[in-house]
């Protein structure tokens, strides 16, 4: 008779006889829990890319808007608030590049300076400025509150996506995935048409014999692992004795239904009427699942654990978290020592 449990399919009662059935059985996917790692463009995630092509959309038309008004205030002051004193046409022309020119600049740069809740070295003085600016400003303040806020709950609290979490998303993640060789998995895969799901699964599948190599490939994150849940959860409890924490996930899908686990004799032993009647009678007291349960206790924790969540949620911030922020400051700096400052921005 055999020493472990095998699943009962065709092939293999064929040529064996099986005892009555001890457990249903079924394919689940494990894989390496990820972790939150630094992010190089973290600090744009607060808003989705809709929210800042508006922003940048809304800050184009406030600078618009800004720069209009200025002209039409320097016009109305030019012809109607300064009465007397005549140009020729060459000063007249002159004057007017510098005031359209400076009011370009002065108009981008208070848009910008209030979005970022920065000061400016001279606030408008005609009244209709003063009221667009200042609605800019409210704005502003609000939309860069909002943003402080989600990026500091991304900070604090943290989300990941899983790569997979059913046999379609695995597909589609190409993520190489262990398979016993041997298991009726494998002989079903290696005979799947190949447009079907295990057919697609043979171009990305990972098959040897080794046990200890195959867990340790999946801590590592090489490779998924594609197998029975006795033997997953068997091993994820395994992994829990050893390191005290639970570094593996399993996807909520399960893929091929269940199967019926038992223990395989040969054709015609003897034997096998007795141990069934001692088998059954051992199923009804619920005998063999309790101790099963002991010997997977740990999993229990494992599943209760938000796997959602990365597994380093007090991770500090690292330099790599900054590299984002550090890029568009040396870019800032670089316009700045090349000389792109305006006189115009002190003229309002």
């Amino acid at each position: 008779m055999s020493g472990v449990t095998m699943s009962i399919d065709a092939p293999r009662i064929d040529v064996v006889d099986f005892s009555v059935p001890l457990f249903m059985d079924e394919q689940i996917l494990t894989y390496r829990r990820p972790v939150y790692e630094s992010d190089l463009l973290g600090f744009i995630k607060p808003y989705t890319a809709q929210i800042w092509y508006l922003l940048l959309a809304t800050m184009l038309v406030v600078s618009l808007d800004l720069f209009v008004t200025q002209l039409l205030t320097g016009f109305i002051r030019a012809h109607f608030g300064r009465p007397g004193g005549e140009q020729s046409p060459e000063e007249a022309g002159a004057g007017a590049k510098q005031t359209v020119q400076g009011h370009m600049w002065s108009s981008a740069y208070l848009t910008l300076a209030f979005l970022l809740g920065q000061s400016v070295p001279r606030l408008p003085s005609a009244s209709a400025t003063r009221i667009m600016g200042g609605l800019w400003l409210l704005s502003a303040l609000i939309v860069s509150s909002v943003y402080r806020s989600n990026l500091k709950a991304m900070l604090i609290l943290p989300k990941l996506r899983l790569p997979f979490d059913s046999m379609e998303e695995l597909l589609e993640a190409n993520i190489p995935t262990y398979v016993a060789d041997g298991t009726m998995l494998h002989q079903e895969m290696m005979e799947a048409p190949p447009n079907s799901l295990l057919g697609r699964l043979r171009s990305q599948s990972v098959s040897y014999l080794d046990l200890p190599r195959a867990i340790r490939e999946l801590m590592v994150g090489r490779h998924a692992t594609f197998a029975g849940r006795l033997v997953g959860q068997s091993v994820i409890h395994r992994i829990f004795e050893q390191t005290n924490s639970c570094p593996l996930y399993t996807a909520k899908k399960t893929f091929w239904g269940g199967t019926s686990v038992a223990i395989a004799f040969r054709k015609g032993f003897p034997l096998k009427p007795k141990i069934d009647k001692v088998l059954r009678r051992l199923m009804e007291f619920g005998i063999p699942e309790h101790l099963h349960q002991t010997q997977i206790r740990h999993v229990r924790k494992c599943q209760k654990d938000d796997f959602t969540r990365p597994s380093d949620v007090l991770r500090p911030l690292d330099l790599g978290d900054f590299y984002g922020v550090f890029t568009v400051y040396a870019g800032g700096e670089g316009e700045g020592l090349g000389g792109v400052v305006h006189p115009g921005l002190t003229g309002y």
